[in-house]
């Protein structure tokens, strides 16, 4: 797979007025982004542990402001 394949990435939850919705951050935005170490899930996810509430304030807003659902966060919405 190529290094910036939008296939790879998390999928993760995040919260609006108590409901619950579902979103993507991309493989590509946690490494260049966040500093991941590697492309391994547990390289992925130890990168969006440790940036989390970041990561869920942009998919928050992403959502607010009318972004389709699910919402998929890429390194653009970072920079």
């Amino acid at each position: 797979m190529s290094e910036h394949d939008p296939t790879r990435g998390l999928w993760f939850s995040f919260h609006v007025n108590e409901e619950e919705f579902i979103a993507f951050v991309s493989a590509e935005a946690l490494k260049n982004c966040f500093n991941a170490s590697g492309e391994g899930e547990r390289h992925l996810l130890r990168a969006y542990t440790e940036n989390q509430s970041r990561i869920d304030a942009i998919a928050r807003q992403r959502f607010m402001t009318g972004a389709p659902r699910p919402i998929r966060l890429s390194i653009s919405d970072f920079l």
